[in-house]
């Protein structure tokens, strides 16, 4: 059984799983429980402001996800060649808008560009940080993945199926010097709510960018005094491409209802995450379950309700996708909130094929079947 617990010296921010026989040395070991984290809320932390704006913006704004390159958001100021490119904010930014427009150009063949355009409408609530007027959203995806159903093949004459659907774009936001123009380039991920079957289903798409010559050597960039003191600088696209996808998830003890997540990976190309020996998942097993342990008797036979529960597709998500739970809070009105983080890595080198996933995530409500609710200390 495995415990998520509270250790001297962690932020609130940064929760890490710990085994409660070893205290915090657990990150250390090879070895992962067979299944099943527990949580005991009286060792949680509430949520600060801070915390609770960041959880509300992502499920009102961006569909209940987040994206984050694990080299993190900030990209510094270096302008990155070939256009060039110069940083707006010198962060990655997500935008949610409107597909307006989707083309292929090919204006570079010395760079092997094949750039999906992706004309973009600012939706309302990102209108004051990025404008009204329409942004181009660009990137060029593997040579695999250039004939699919969602952008398909230049000259195919098919349109894509994604027009007037809103998405969420993630990536480096600049200006494009020669035109002058606002983009999300290079795209690192696009995701959005599925409409068909059903709308409890967010189906995200991630990128590595495959244009030869630009974004991924230092001297594919033209590096600038502000950035002098940028000690974690790195080239926008990296081997692999790592990034993480955070879901919020909350849990009122009183209602008894837990949400179940399951992934499913529907394309999957040079994907480098089980080489990533660092990032421990949450257990052994393709079912993950967060765990509402009795706080009086801490026992392996004790009743406990499920909080959440993490199904991966057998046989293909488990070496492909990281799963972990994080960032886990209580609340004196006894909810517990929390995020899923999923990690996958693109791309094993810059002398293979770039790396694309798509995956989908779907929800659904369940109740828990044992009535019996657990002892909680005061």
């Amino acid at each position: 059984m495995y415990f998520l617990n509270n250790c001297s010296g962690l932020k609130t921010i940064s929760f890490i799983l710990i085994l409660a026989i070893s205290a915090c040395n657990t990150q250390n070991s090879d070895v992962l429980p067979d299944s099943d984290t527990v949580i005991y809320v009286d060792n949680l932390p509430s949520p600060d402001g801070d915390y609770m704006r960041e959880y509300e913006r992502i499920l009102i704004d961006q569909y209940g996800l987040a994206v984050m390159n694990m080299s993190g958001d900030k990209i510094g100021c270096s302008k990155g060649l070939q256009g060039p490119w110069r940083p707006v904010t010198n962060y990655r930014e997500t935008l949610k808008g409107t597909l307006k427009e989707y083309r292929v150009d090919v204006y570079h063949p010395d760079q092997d560009e094949y750039d999906w355009i992706l004309v973009m409408e600012p939706s309302p609530s990102h209108v004051d940080f990025f404008g009204d007027d329409e942004i181009e959203c660009e990137v060029t995806p593997s040579d695999a993945f250039r004939d699919n159903i969602w952008f398909p093949l230049k000259g195919s004459g098919k349109p894509s199926l994604l027009i007037n659907y809103e998405l969420c774009l993630y990536g480096p936001y600049v200006i494009d010097e020669y035109n002058d123009g606002k983009e999300i380039h290079p795209i690192d991920a696009i995701w959005w709510q599925r409409k068909v079957p059903q709308n409890n289903q967010i189906r995200v798409m991630l990128l590595q960018d495959a244009a030869k010559m630009r974004f991924r050597e230092p001297d594919m960039f033209i590096m600038q005094d502000c950035d002098a003191n940028f000690d974690n600088w790195q080239p926008w696209i990296q081997y692999p491409h790592a990034m993480e996808m955070k879901i919020p998830f909350s849990y009122e003890i009183s209602k008894n209802k837990y949400t179940e997540v399951k992934i499913d990976i529907i394309e999957g190309q040079q994907i480098a995450t089980a080489d990533q020996i660092q990032w421990r998942e949450a257990d052994n097993g393709e079912i993950h379950q967060l765990l509402l342990g009795n706080a009086i008797q801490q026992l392996a036979d004790t009743p406990q309700k499920i909080v959440l529960k993490v199904v991966e597709k057998k046989g293909l998500a488990d070496d492909q996708i990281t799963v972990q739970f994080v960032n886990i809070t209580y609340e004196d009105n006894e909810t517990i909130r929390g995020y899923i983080r999923l990690i996958a890595a693109l791309g094993f080198s810059s002398e293979e094929n770039e790396g694309v996933m798509v995956v989908n995530l779907t929800f659904t409500e369940k109740l828990n079947q044992n009535q019996q609710m657990p002892v909680l200390e005061n």
